[in-house]
């Protein structure tokens, strides 16, 4: 028993962590000071509207656009973190009233458009990003690679004209892979299912969350 004990012991914190591992979701915390105090020796905010990042060949500067003290207006970077397996950091942007973001590749200096919390796949190659645009009920959700390639995009709420018939949440890769997510659907009474993100179209797709013929 004793033996078995350190072996046990591993094992369980491996699975414990594995969905971590598998799912690396990048947001942002409420102050970026906490950020960067986490992050690399390469990330600083050399001004008070200059966040900077070096990398292997380079510097990749991010300069806010003023007005910088007027509500939903300019455009305004801010240090989110890096995924350590990848490599990848999110910087959050805030133009105007959409409020987005961006990864930067340090093995590249490729930006790569995002949201301002991402869901990477676990082979890195590409990840989910959440938005929220302006006058958009709920949120945009895009399928992205690391090519800055748009692989599929829609609204995390599924309507019928003004109504809201249902809501996606808790993105997550299923074992094949695949975006899934839970589907909450807006009838008395409420119902939660499972669905999964196939050929574009998100399946199986319960007859509450279905457009009205």
């Amino acid at each position: 028993m004793t033996r078995t004990l350190p072996l046990l012991v591993t094992t369980l914190l491996a699975l414990c962590s594995w969905p971590a591992l598998a799912n690396p979701l990048l947001n942002c915390p409420e102050a970026e000071s906490s950020a960067l105090q986490q992050a690399s020796a390469k990330v600083s905010r050399v001004a008070p509207h200059t966040l900077q990042i070096r990398w292997r060949r380079g510097v990749a500067q991010f300069t806010d656009q003023p007005p910088h003290d007027e509500p939903l207006s300019g455009r305004h970077w801010f240090y989110c973190g890096q995924d350590a397996a990848s490599g990848l950091h999110l910087i959050r942007l805030e133009d105007g009233s959409l409020f987005s973001g961006v990864l930067f590749d340090p093995t590249s200096g490729r930006r790569i458009a995002a949201g301002h919390t991402v869901l990477l796949a676990p082979g890195r190659q590409h990840f989910l990003a959440i938005r929220q645009p302006d006058g958009l009920d709920g949120e945009a959700w895009l399928l992205r690679n690391r090519k800055n390639r748009t692989l599929w995009q829609g609204p995390n709420l599924i309507t019928a004209g003004s109504r809201s018939l249902a809501e996606l949440s808790d993105p997550h890769w299923n074992p094949q892979g695949k975006l899934a997510a839970t589907l909450r659907c807006h009838s008395s009474p409420e119902q939660t299912h499972s669905v999964s993100l196939q050929s574009g179209q998100w399946q199986p797709l319960p007859e509450c969350a279905r457009q009205p013929r």
